[in-house]
């Protein structure tokens, strides 16, 4: 086989990789696009064609972790939220809890009469150990969860 014939050979196999790997991704983006669409039409359908989504009564979930000692000595976790109820006219409570991942029985924080929006920093908490942040709303008046929403938090050592 002379040098030409090896190039070409060679082109072609590069040529049929490139159009597999072209045709794969056409291939998720037309699979994604059609997941999108479908995830729009969940919800309750008004009769004129326009579709309403369920409502998230959650505005933010965030955390911050801070394994380094500082002036307390101590790790910490600050988990930041803020709920507002989808119906203006519910009363909703507010349980915020911090628990070891591994563990749930080891609850760090737990304060089942939050307010609706806020912070919490729960300090001596393991540095690189994984916690849970989690925030349930449920109706006063009868007791049933209205939503329920986590995140996985940490207070990990940062490199220098």
């Amino acid at each position: 086989m002379s040098v030409m014939n090896i190039a070409t050979a060679h082109n072609k196999k590069s040529l049929a990789r490139r159009s597999a790997v072209v045709a794969l991704t056409a291939g998720l983006l037309v699979a994604g696009a059609a997941g999108t669409a479908s995830a729009k039409e969940i919800g309750s359908g008004t009769g004129a064609g326009i579709t309403t989504t369920a409502c998230d009564p959650f505005s933010s979930l965030t955390y911050k972790g801070d394994a380094r000692a500082g002036e307390t000595g101590l790790s910490s976790i600050m988990v930041s939220y803020g709920v507002k109820p989808c119906n203006k006219n519910q009363t909703v409570t507010v349980d915020a809890r911090l628990y070891l991942t591994a563990d749930p029985s080891q609850v760090a924080y737990d304060d089942p009469a939050a307010a609706l929006s806020g912070k919490f920093t729960v300090f001596g908490v393991k540095a690189n150990t994984s916690y849970i942040a989690k925030i349930t709303l449920t109706d006063a008046a009868t007791g049933a969860v209205v939503a329920s929403k986590s995140i996985y938090a940490a207070a990990v050592y940062k490199g220098v």
